[in-house]
Protein backbone atom coordinates (compact mmCIF):
# COMPACT_ATOMS: atom_id res chain seq x y z
CA UNK A 1 0.00 0.00 0.00
CA UNK A 2 1.42 3.44 -0.91
CA UNK A 3 2.26 5.86 2.04
CA UNK A 4 1.34 9.46 2.45
CA UNK A 5 3.05 11.73 5.19
CA UNK A 6 0.90 14.84 6.07
CA UNK A 7 2.27 17.73 7.99
CA UNK A 8 0.49 20.09 8.99
CA UNK A 9 0.16 21.74 12.84
CA UNK A 10 -3.82 22.14 12.29
CA UNK A 11 -5.32 18.95 14.11
CA UNK A 12 -8.61 19.43 12.34
CA UNK A 13 -6.80 19.31 8.82
CA UNK A 14 -4.89 16.53 9.78
CA UNK A 15 -7.87 14.48 10.85
CA UNK A 16 -10.11 15.73 7.61
CA UNK A 17 -6.90 14.28 5.08
CA UNK A 18 -6.52 11.19 7.44
CA UNK A 19 -9.90 10.21 6.53
CA UNK A 20 -9.53 11.22 3.21
CA UNK A 21 -6.91 9.05 2.22
CA UNK A 22 -7.24 6.28 4.64
CA UNK A 23 -9.35 3.93 2.75
CA UNK A 24 -6.72 3.58 -0.39
CA UNK A 25 -3.62 4.57 1.25
CA UNK A 26 -1.31 4.29 4.50
CA UNK A 27 -1.39 7.78 6.24
CA UNK A 28 0.83 8.86 8.20
CA UNK A 29 -0.16 12.34 10.04
CA UNK A 30 2.20 15.02 12.08
CA UNK A 31 1.98 18.19 13.14
CA UNK A 32 5.46 19.51 11.97
CA UNK A 33 8.64 18.40 10.39
CA UNK A 34 10.88 17.65 13.04
CA UNK A 35 8.20 15.01 13.79
CA UNK A 36 7.93 14.21 9.85
CA UNK A 37 12.22 13.02 10.00
CA UNK A 38 10.90 11.03 13.37
CA UNK A 39 8.38 9.09 10.94
CA UNK A 40 10.71 8.78 8.07
CA UNK A 41 13.14 7.37 10.47
CA UNK A 42 10.62 4.78 12.31
CA UNK A 43 7.80 3.90 9.58
CA UNK A 44 9.95 4.34 6.04
CA UNK A 45 9.79 6.39 3.74
CA UNK A 46 6.58 7.33 1.93
CA UNK A 47 5.40 7.95 -1.36
CA UNK A 48 4.79 11.44 -1.45
CA UNK A 49 4.86 14.21 1.15
CA UNK A 50 1.94 16.66 1.57
CA UNK A 51 3.16 19.48 3.61
CA UNK A 52 1.64 22.93 4.90
CA UNK A 53 4.94 24.84 5.31
CA UNK A 54 4.85 28.24 8.42
CA UNK A 55 5.02 31.78 7.01
CA UNK A 56 8.35 32.35 7.40
CA UNK A 57 10.77 31.26 4.51
CA UNK A 58 13.72 30.35 6.84
CA UNK A 59 11.31 27.91 8.72
CA UNK A 60 12.35 23.80 9.76
CA UNK A 61 9.50 23.13 7.07
CA UNK A 62 11.70 25.05 4.38
CA UNK A 63 14.41 23.31 5.69
CA UNK A 64 12.96 20.11 5.64
CA UNK A 65 11.59 20.35 1.77
CA UNK A 66 14.95 20.99 0.97
CA UNK A 67 16.58 17.91 2.59
CA UNK A 68 13.98 15.97 0.86
CA UNK A 69 15.00 17.13 -2.59
CA UNK A 70 18.74 17.58 -1.32
CA UNK A 71 19.12 13.72 -0.39
CA UNK A 72 19.87 11.00 -2.64
CA UNK A 73 17.68 8.23 -0.57
CA UNK A 74 14.39 10.79 -0.33
CA UNK A 75 15.14 13.00 -3.80
CA UNK A 76 12.73 10.92 -6.16
CA UNK A 77 9.55 11.88 -3.36
CA UNK A 78 6.91 14.30 -4.16
CA UNK A 79 6.24 17.12 -2.50
CA UNK A 80 2.69 18.82 -2.56
CA UNK A 81 2.60 22.13 -0.46
CA UNK A 82 -1.10 23.45 0.86
CA UNK A 83 -0.64 27.02 1.50
CA UNK A 84 -2.29 30.13 2.06
CA UNK A 85 -0.29 32.12 -0.38
CA UNK A 86 0.29 30.43 -3.31
CA UNK A 87 0.86 34.16 -5.19
CA UNK A 88 4.64 33.90 -3.11
CA UNK A 89 5.00 30.27 -3.29
CA UNK A 90 7.19 30.57 -6.28
CA UNK A 91 9.27 33.26 -4.51
CA UNK A 92 9.28 30.92 -1.28
CA UNK A 93 10.08 27.20 -2.52
CA UNK A 94 12.40 26.69 -5.89
CA UNK A 95 10.21 25.30 -7.94
CA UNK A 96 12.45 22.16 -8.57
CA UNK A 97 11.51 21.37 -4.81
CA UNK A 98 7.95 20.81 -4.76
CA UNK A 99 5.59 18.78 -7.18
CA UNK A 100 2.70 20.53 -7.10
CA UNK A 101 1.00 23.24 -4.99
CA UNK A 102 -2.31 23.65 -3.71
CA UNK A 103 -4.30 27.20 -2.10
CA UNK A 104 -5.94 27.04 1.17
CA UNK A 105 -8.74 26.51 1.52
CA UNK A 106 -8.76 23.63 -0.94
CA UNK A 107 -11.02 21.32 -2.69
CA UNK A 108 -10.74 17.96 -0.51
CA UNK A 109 -12.01 16.25 -3.78
CA UNK A 110 -10.01 17.87 -5.94
CA UNK A 111 -6.17 17.67 -3.65
CA UNK A 112 -7.62 13.86 -3.55
CA UNK A 113 -7.53 13.44 -7.71
CA UNK A 114 -4.38 15.10 -8.15
CA UNK A 115 -2.94 12.70 -5.48
CA UNK A 116 -4.13 9.66 -6.74
CA UNK A 117 -2.84 10.96 -10.22
CA UNK A 118 0.56 11.92 -8.90
CA UNK A 119 1.14 8.55 -7.41
CA UNK A 120 -0.25 6.24 -10.27
CA UNK A 121 2.26 8.17 -12.66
Amino acid sequence: MKKILFIDNSKPIRLLLYNLFKKDYDVVTVPDSATALYQISEVGKPDVIIIDPSEATNSKDYQFMQYIKNSIVFKHIPIVVLTKDAGNIESLVPKETISMYMEKPFDPVKLRGCIVNLLAS
